[in-house]
């Protein structure tokens, strides 16, 4: 089954997350736009990992 370029994204943006919040100690929120998040149904809230 091939990978939605959105799903990708949200896949790229939990790494990036997970790697600041082990290197910071700290809980990170995603990098991803509105209209990426809008995708997910979780609308403009904060994700954070």
């Amino acid at each position: 089954n091939p990978v939605r370029p959105v799903e990708a994204l949200a896949v790229m943006a939990v790494l990036d997350a997970a790697v600041v919040s082990a290197r910071d100690g700290i809980a990170a929120e995603l990098s991803l736009t509105n209209a990426e998040r809008g995708q997910w149904g979780t609308g403009a809230g904060r994700i954070l990992v």
